[in-house]
């Protein structure tokens, strides 16, 4: 994969926000099919890193992807937006949404809506 920040937000970075957005693709042009929108989802890493100094292990213990209407014409190639951000953090739990895949390089009914939102 090919991974091209999108903002001034890095990890890790100490910075203000938990978000992190990149443009991604797959070196091998493969189709963004509902299988790699699945790898796309988990591709960057937890937000929080945004906000810490030092890396800490912070596993993806369940994630649900939900796909709109962008795939329905069909696989798109190239690159993807992926924002990923933390709206939640404490105790034993955090809540993160990925609320972009926007398709690239192909036509779409509906240009710029979100192809896939997933919950981690």
């Amino acid at each position: 994969m090919e991974i091209r920040p999108a903002t001034a937000d890095l990890p890790p970075a100490g910075g203000p926000r938990a978000v992190l957005v990149a443009w991604v693709r797959f070196r091998d042009d493969r189709a963004v099919d509902a299988a790699a929108v699945a790898t796309l989802a988990d591709v960057l890493p937890p937000a929080l890193y945004a906000l810490w100094n030092t890396p800490r292990p912070v596993p993806t213990a369940e994630m649900t992807v939900h796909f709109a209407d962008a795939l329905d014409d069909g696989a798109a190639h190239g690159w993807s937006l992926v924002r990923i951000r933390t709206e939640h953090a404490g105790g034993a739990g955090r809540s993160t949404t990925a609320p972009c895949g926007r398709r690239t390089g192909a036509s779409s009914r509906r240009p710029g809506r979100p192809a896939w939102c997933a919950s981690r």
